[in-house]
């Protein structure tokens, strides 16, 4: 099952909220508390979760309190420290440590300093960090494979901090904020702190990039204060798909007349190599006729840059064009298979919940065929062979499992 969750921050978002309307819609506590206890904090603390109504709203609210608060601020490298001294999983530290590297890249760019230097004041204490580890911890424990947001509240006033009055939003809240997608409001108050507004630039998407989700669950984290037009909640959706896996990529393409049909060979070869999702070449007819070729390459928006770059470099384009675009796949996986020349993997695909189909990977045929001396089809057979004895022992450990 594919899980995404989605942020509607129509009265903002700060970490506190994000925690408790993550319980509410089914995280568990208990494993938030875990995670967070065997970090080496330094400091003993309590997590209390109660229910309180907010604006007619029952909604979940979380209250992290310290028996000492030692120290206020922290550089990147004392957080990550602390966030990789526990049990916490990969995937929980690696949000984490974007979240927090986020932070570090807001606090820098406001302090024109660099991210090592700066120290995190107010997000660096124990409280801030609770928050952020239990967002991660959260995600984990629902399943999250996807984070979306609506557009974020903008808003004024003024916000004591260590540096004194700071205008609202906080300067490193503003960094974060810019290029989302943003609406009004006429408060004087801080609707979406540095920590929330960093859960969002780290991990979400808008939701017009989702796929096809249905709603299994709703939820509702409450912030501190009371709010003179709207409830002050957090509202969460949890959405899931139960036949396939959702994603959005980058399809980046460029036009070439001037280039040897070998260096567009190899520069395609070079965007696979590199981390391209796909990448083909189209013929096409260019203006006055010229034949030409069309580069195509599918890339994750973090590997844009890198991608691009190759082009650049190995042809003699000049340009590229690229639009976002949602993409359902089917769950896959890589099984391994034994055969006579040796292990085979093979990509599991799955169509339904009790229909799969299995294809070799090629590369395996291919190092098999030549260490073996014998042809890529008889190779395949012999992995398909292999699927199906796969298959076998795999029913029959389930039929067991059952009888027990």
């Amino acid at each position: 099952m594919s899980r995404a969750i989605y942020f509607d921050c129509f009265s903002g978002i700060s970490g506190d909220m994000a925690v408790a309307a993550l319980i509410d819609i089914g995280a568990d506590t208990e494993k938030i508390k875990k995670g967070l206890k065997s970090l080496h904090f330094g400091a003993a603390f309590k997590m209390k979760v109660k229910k309180v109504s907010k604006g007619g709203i029952s909604a979940s609210k979380v209250d992290f309190t310290f028996k000492s608060q030692l120290k206020t601020k922290r550089t990147l490298k004392e957080i990550f420290k602390i966030i990789n001294s526990g049990t916490l999983s990969k995937t929980a530290v690696e949000r984490a440590s974007l979240i927090f590297k986020t932070l570090a890249e807001a606090e820098a760019a406001v302090h024109r300093t660099s991210i090592n230097k700066v120290h995190l004041h107010e997000v660096g204490s124990f409280d801030s960090i609770c928050d952020i580890v239990s967002v991660c911890i959260g995600l984990e424990d629902i399943g999250i494979t996807q984070v979306y947001s609506s557009p974020l509240p903008f808003f004024k006033g003024f916000v004591k901090s260590e540096h004194g009055i700071l205008p609202l939003p906080a300067p490193a809240a503003a960094y974060m904020i810019q290029g989302l997608d943003i609406f009004m409001t006429e408060l004087d108050f801080e609707l979406v702190t540095p920590t929330g507004a960093a859960i969002i630039k780290a991990l979400a998407k808008p939701l017009k990039d989702i796929g096809s989700f249905q709603i299994d669950k709703i939820g509702y984290g409450a912030g501190t204060y009371d709010l003179p037009d709207r409830a002050n909640v957090l509202r969460t959706f949890l959405f899931s798909n139960e036949i396939y896996d959702t994603d959005n990529v980058l399809v980046c393409e460029t036009n070439l007349d001037d280039e040897s049909p070998e260096i567009i060979s190899y520069a395609v070869e070079k965007l696979l190599n590199e981390g391209a999702l796909d990448a083909f070449i189209t013929p096409v007819i260019m203006k006055k006729g010229r034949n030409g070729s069309k580069i195509t390459f599918l890339s994750k928006e973090a590997d844009f840059k890198k991608l691009a770059d190759i082009l650049f470099l190995e042809t003699s384009s000049i340009g590229i064009r690229y639009y976002r675009t949602n993409r359902i796949k089917l769950k896959r996986k890589k099984i391994k298979v034994e055969t006579n020349f040796g292990d085979i993997f093979v990509k599991e695909t799955q169509l339904s919940e009790k229909e799969f189909k299995y294809k070799p990977e090629f590369e395996d045929l291919k190092k098999a065929a030549e260490k073996n001396k014998t042809s890529i089809k008889k190779i395949y057979n012999s992995a398909m062979k292999g699927v199906l004895k796969w298959v076998l022992m795999l029913l029959i450990l389930m039929l067991l499992i059952l009888l027990q």
